[in-house]
């Protein structure tokens, strides 16, 4: 069963159905009087005689190659449906790679107050990715390829040291499984050959990046052992939930255990999942394959450490922040990671701001069309132009001012109250441009009683959005007239629509 470290990129090193050899191994093993089992507990492999506060402290080091294969159907909300399960989907499939270096501090058992921690470099991150005939790839930038992942208000957050991640990136880096937490998987007490337990709902959340699982389990069973390795067999099915909606699993595969070097060194799992839709992302019906191969290593190849990485992160900027990239709009700002896009035409895009997986407020980002070289629109006829927008939703401006954003920008900010069916309702408009006569503007919408949580999202975004291109490498679209029942509607049940204001000067 020994894995042979030149071959550590190959998968066919660990073939699931080598219960042959390893039994071999076993019945010699017992024959010869030094069964594993026997006066000798097979307990948690990382179990030594440290105090647990020295135990808490310890980090484990580890080079990891992961696959991830995926089939199945995304599920789209359907926003003309009558009933809440009616949705449209569309068939996907993708092929994740990743391959990593991890140093990680994590408790080997809940009696322990530990301060999780990982610090990740990588080689290897890319995503091959199909819905239905639309393909993307997408890899991991050069500055993002080291990642700290911390616990943050008892959830693990994840962040590049060096630059915002966007949020396709987060999901990549992130994943399925959560490789610091495959530990969790061995007993907690000693056993024996054919002993089966189970993994409580925490370490079964920390171990799929759940935020909770509420009911089922997973069955662990020892089928597997000698002096040096373990292997064990994983079935069970769940119902959990991430980002406050809903989801259920069902799992089943194999791992091995490298007991002399304390860790989970291989393991293959099938598993099926059904995430539902919510108003705030879309769900899906999936089959996936995933298997990591994991070996010990003795220090980072960059040259730091977790401790040393942790001292170096800006929490605020790193964690709680994502980078939206817009390669046709050419354009690109930051925001805070609650930030979620709606739709995307390429060059315009509409976002929502979530919390606890309700919409607070949305915003819409617009590529105007370009004016001449030098030629600005004035703060009097923007106010204009959007008055005669919002037209009888209009009922005062609060606040306008023109600044010159940290990018180097114009930027105008134009704060208006109204109401939406008798619902007060706030928007900022903003309009940022250059002198090459390129505009884009962002136009926000919430409730009046959402804008002390809303805060100063607009100008985070605003202050850092940068023109990628002096000029768009394509014109934008037509603006098309909006329906006025459909729009207030959408606006009464949610945050309301923001208007797209078209400068006309």
């Amino acid at each position: 069963m020994q894995a042979s470290i030149a071959k550590f990129g190959d998968f066919t090193s660990f073939p699931l159905n080598d219960s042959k050899a390893t039994r071999r191994r076993w019945l010699v093993t017992a024959l010869t009087g030094v069964a594993v089992l026997t006066g000798s507990p097979f307990a948690s492999v990382a179990a030594d005689s440290k105090s647990s506060g020295e135990q808490a402290a310890a980090t484990k080091i580890t080079r990891v190659k992961s696959v991830l294969e995926v089939k199945g159907n995304v599920k789209l909300k359907n926003n003309q449906a009558k009933k809440a399960d009616d949705y449209r989907s569309a068939p996907i499939a993708a092929k994740s790679t990743l391959e990593y270096e991890e140093e990680f501090r994590a408790a080997s058992s809940k009696s322990e107050t530990v301060d999780e921690a990982a610090y990740q470099t990588y080689s290897l991150a890319e995503l091959d990715n199909l819905i239905g005939k639309h393909p993307t790839k997408l890899k991991l930038r050069e500055p993002c390829r080291e990642i700290i992942k911390i616990s943050s208000a008892g959830k693990m957050s994840t962040a590049c040291l060096n630059h915002p991640l966007t949020v396709a990136e987060r999901d990549l880096v992130e994943g399925p499984l959560s490789t610091m937490h495959l530990e969790r998987l061995l007993p907690s007490k000693a056993i024996e050959l054919g002993d089966s337990w189970e993994l409580d709902s925490i370490d079964a959340a920390k171990l799929l990046n759940l935020d909770e699982v509420t009911t089922g389990t997973i069955k662990i069973t020892l089928v597997d052992a000698d002096a040096e390795f373990g292997q064990l067999e994983l079935k069970g099915t769940l119902q959990g939930e991430i980002r406050n909606i809903g989801t259920k699993i069902k799992l089943e595969g194999k791992a091995k255990i490298d007991r002399k070097k304390g860790i989970i060194s291989w393991l293959a799992l099938s598993l099926e999942e059904d995430r539902d839709v919510s108003e705030t992302e879309p769900g899906f019906t999936i089959q996936a394959r995933i298997r990591i191969l994991r070996e010990r290593i003795d220090s980072m190849s960059s040259g730091q450490s977790l401790r040393e990485v942790e001292s170096q992160l800006d929490e605020k900027n790193s964690i709680q922040l994502s980078e939206f990239d817009s390669q046709l709009g050419a354009y690109r700002f930051v925001a805070d990671r609650d930030w979620i896009t709606y739709n995307d035409s390429g060059v315009d895009a509409t976002l929502r701001w979530i919390q606890k997986n309700r919409v607070v407020a949305q915003c819409s980002v617009t590529n105007m069309t370009d004016m001449e070289p030098g030629r600005q629109l004035s703060i009097e006829g923007y106010q204009n132009d959007i008055q005669t927008s919002l037209a009888k939703r209009f009922s005062r401006f609060l606040e306008a001012d023109e600044r010159i954003s940290t990018t180097g920008l114009r930027m105008m900010r134009v704060v208006t109250l109204g109401q939406v069916e008798s619902v007060p309702v706030q928007w900022i408009h903003i309009l940022l441009s250059n002198d090459a006569g390129r505009h884009l503007a962002l136009a926000y919408s919430m409730n009046v009683s959402s804008v002390a949580s809303f805060g100063t999202n607009d100008l985070q975004m605003a202050s850092t959005l940068e023109f990628t291109l002096k000029e768009l490498p394509v014109a934008p679209s037509e603006s098309k007239p909006e329906n006025a029942a459909d729009a207030k509607a959408a606006e009464a049940k949610s945050a309301a629509k923001p208007a797209i204001v078209l400068p006309k000067r």
